[in-house]
């Protein structure tokens, strides 16, 4: 029987809701951006290959000649981030990806979240280094 529930630290996913939750909120994940994160949360720690993802979440049994999963990686990746959850989705040298566990107090890793106490600090904006703020021209590098 699969469980409706994974709880992972200040992370809690939620299959018939199709949603990631920190500290109570809503992440907000498009469905291919849950499903990825519920397969990997499925054994956090160790490696998943690109071909097990795009099998288990694609439903592929071919590697396809787009970035498709990069993109969505990357774009839950950012999600994360913006809940306190950085550094979650690891990518490895062989180009498959895990979910981080860290030690208790690290702040990494699906048992040893610290997202509440980060969730408290706000979002600066840090304006791109080559646009300059004073017209709307942008300097080309």
């Amino acid at each position: 029987m699969v469980p409706r529930l994974r709880q992972a630290g200040a992370l809690r996913l939620d299959l018939l809701a199709r949603e990631a939750f920190v500290a109570g909120r809503a992440v907000g994940l498009h469905p291919r951006e849950f499903a990825l994160l519920w397969r990997l949360a499925d054994v956090p720690g160790n490696a998943v290959s690109q071909r097990e993802l795009l099998g288990d979440v694609w439903r592929l049994s071919f590697r396809p000649e787009t970035n498709s999963l990069a993109v969505h990686v990357s774009r839950l990746r950012a999600k994360l981030r913006l809940s306190g959850l950085d550094g979650l989705v690891e990518t490895l040298p062989d180009g498959a990806y895990r979910l981080a566990v860290g030690p208790p107090g690290t702040g990494t890793g699906t048992f040893a979240l610290d997202a509440p106490s980060r969730l408290g600090k706000e979002h600066r904006y840090h304006p791109h280094p080559t646009i300059r703020q004073d017209t709307t021209s942008c300097a080309m590098k």
